[in-house]
């Protein structure tokens, strides 16, 4: 029996030791939080190291005491207020426990005037304070978080540093609010006695970045270093306000906009003296350049690329600096897009470049641009020493809208697409085009295809093109207007196509050049049609081509050429040798035709037995006149009559190889 007491004795210490050493390791494995400090006395914008000295933790949970928390072990920390905070760590063991520790920490003020050194990515709202210079050592990245900088802060950038707000894609509403004052300006610039351009990267706004971030009255120099295809601000993916601001000696464009960067404000600002362009944008976030800017630049001023395809009403204004196109520009939407030119701009081509309006289908554009005597629109080359052709041309497309205007251009060094387009083509389409003036275009100053006319053409100057002034169908001749002086390079006025409007009649002005026919054209329709030619016109033909009245089955025309003895009209070849075919009148001829007062020579070239002026088949009652008009050296003779009966009255004739009169 004293055995077995004994053995239950110890049995029952054995268990109570196991309970108790159980006891004892929870209590030693519960885990016990305490940290230190470095510095001991810091001051304000200083970097803070807390060092965790807990036991039994794996987790960790930082309240700074200023509104700030971290989960790290051993995290870094700077307070931007001075004051005594309570920084609390709670601690977290395998079991789940938690322990807590609250110690004070002093911050003191920093002396004004010291540097403050920014090294580290952005991840709380911050705000720098113009009692300090502000150095920026390497490129930080402010992540959801807002940088807010007074009014009057100087902020220096160490070599290839600079800000980054809204890089990353998965970091959204990071913020800049640099907002300076008149007299308070927020300067950008480099950490050097002497900087150069290119000293440091940039401000750079990525996707991500807030559109509510704000620059106002902030002075921006000497970076740009990251490539020649980026700027001291960059604008990626997203838009900022920019308002007061000076840009200056960037090592590569002053601001860079890219994809869809563009300004929600841009006005006053200065951005000049930078190694590329002021600015580059696309040509559909333009018009976000606002009012009172001075973007002067001695290279490309505003490069502007790819098209303005966005509906609505737009301003380009002037800055005091070209726009340079860098791609072809279409001006064009599917709800319509109408683009305004502000008198005094230059519009400067890249070569090989153009700018069209309606060209792509079903994308209608407008194109308003109207200048002054003193502040003429131009359109111009990018080149330093331009040449004809340098560009290609302002094309009007099939979508373009027929109230497109453009007054007071200057249009130089166009033409470059081939010897088929002038510096500007229009294309089934019409446009308003007065007192504007074309030079040195390396094919036609204007084009124009079978179902393009003007709405207006007067007061314009054309000279020193490879190809003819104007090129337009015979049809639409007419809507080329008064006070023009066009040259006569090669044929001055190209006539092609067939004079056929329904029961109308118009008139062929006076130019300072000829109107030079290159195909066959024929005046006449269904319902009968007239064209006059006015007193002094010089009408030019082109070798094997004539001109006929009513010739077709059906068709019925008149054509009335009335001179006077003081400003007759002209019927001439447009070849120095060889000679044209004539000017045929028949069955359908209407009883107002008539010549009179004209020149006719170097015709009848289609044969011995048709003159230079010829009437066939025409019936006693329209039948056409011919007086007081001097035909010469014509191939065969001088007027050729078969089955008519023509007015002819005190014509004179010279140097016909045939009859003056044949037939009758």
């Amino acid at each position: 029996m004293k055995n077995f007491r004994k053995s239950l004795t110890l049995v029952t210490l054995i268990i109570l030791a196991f309970f108790t050493s159980c006891e004892i390791d929870n209590v030693l494995n519960k885990p016990v939080a305490g940290f230190i400090f470095s510095p001991a006395n810091p001051t304000t914008h200083e970097e803070v190291q807390f060092t965790s000295k807990s036991k039994n933790a794996n987790l960790f949970e930082w309240d700074f005491g200023d509104g700030t928390t971290s989960s790290y072990e051993n995290p870094k920390h700077i307070y931007t207020q001075a004051g005594t905070f309570p920084v609390k760590l709670v601690v977290t063991g395998k079991d789940g426990s938690t322990n807590m520790i609250v110690r004070d920490i002093v911050v003191s003020e920093l002396a004004p005037g010291s540097f403050v050194k920014h090294e580290n990515d952005i991840t709380a709202n911050e705000i720098w304070s113009n009692k300090y210079i502000h150095i920026v050592t390497r490129e930080i990245e402010v992540k959801e978080a807002t940088l807010t900088i007074e009014p009057g802060t100087v902020v220096k950038f160490n070599d290839n540093a600079g800000l980054v707000f809204g890089y990353s894609s998965n970091i959204s509403h990071s913020k800049l609010v640099a907002q300076g004052t008149l007299d308070k300006h927020i300067i950008f610039t480099a950490n050097k006695t002497n900087p150069q351009q290119g000293s440091w990267r940039w401000i750079y706004f990525g996707s991500s970045a807030s559109n509510e971030s704000i620059m106002e009255y902030c002075d921006i120099s000497y970076g740009g270093t990251y490539s020649n295809n980026s700027g001291s601000v960059e604008i990626r993916e997203t838009n900022i306000i920019f308002n007061h601001n000076t840009v200056t000696h960037s090592a590569a464009y002053g601001i860079f906009c890219e994809n869809d960067g563009y300004f929600s404000a841009f006005n006053n600002n200065i951005v000049t003296d930078n190694t590329g362009s002021s600015l580059i944008i696309r040509a559909k976030y333009a018009h976000t350049l606002g009012e009172n800017n001075n973007l002067a630049n001695t290279k490309n001023g505003i490069e502007i690329k790819y098209d303005l395809n966005l509906p609505g009403d737009f301003l380009w204004r002037n800055h005091g600096a070209k726009y340079t196109v860098v791609s072809d520009i279409n001006v064009g939407s599917e709800g319509g897009t109408s683009l305004t030119i502000e008198k005094g701009v230059t519009i400067a081509f890249k070569e090989n470049r153009d700018f069209s309006v309606g060209y792509d289908d079903n994308k209608s554009g407008k194109l308003t641009a109207i200048g002054t005597a003193t502040e003429p629109i131009r359109f111009v080359s990018a080149k330093t020493n331009s040449s004809a052709g340098d560009w290609e041309f302002i094309w009007f497309g099939e979508f373009n809208d027929p109230t497109s205007k453009m007054e007071y251009c200057e249009i130089d060094a166009g033409g470059g697409y081939s010897s088929a387009y002038g510096a500007i083509h229009v294309r089934n389409t019409k446009i308003s085009f007065d007192n504007c003036k074309i030079t040195n275009s390396s094919s036609h100053g204007i084009t124009l295809n079978n179902s393009s006319s003007f709405n207006s053409f007067t007061g314009n100057i054309i000279n020193n093109s490879g190809g003819s002034s104007v090129k337009i169908p015979a049809q639409w001749a007419h809507t080329i207007g008064i006070n023009n002086m066009l040259a006569n390079d090669k044929f001055g006025i190209e006539v092609f196509g067939d004079f056929n409007h329904q029961n109308k009649s118009f008139t062929w002005l006076k130019q300072t050049c000829p109107y030079t026919l290159i195909s066959d054209v024929e005046i006449g329709s269904t319902q009968g049609c007239t064209l006059t030619i006015a007193p002094g016109t010089t009408v030019k033909v082109t070798q094997n081509i004539d001109l006929s009245v009513g010739y077709s089955d059906n068709l019925s025309g008149n054509l009335i050429a009335q001179g006077t003895p003081e400003d007759k009209i002209t019927f001439t070849s447009a070849a120095p040798t060889g000679a044209w075919e004539f000017i045929w009148f028949g069955q359908g001829t209407m009883q107002e035709s008539i010549l009179e007062h004209c020149i006719v020579n170097n015709g009848g070239d289609y044969s011995s037995s048709y003159g230079a002026i010829h009437c066939n088949d025409i019936s006693f009652s329209n039948t056409p006149t011919i007086k007081n008009c001097h035909i010469s050296n014509s191939k065969s003779h001088g007027i050729s009559i078969y089955n008519a009966s023509p007015i002819l009255e005190n014509n004179t004739f010279e140097n016909n190889v045939g009859e003056n009169v044949h037939g009758g």
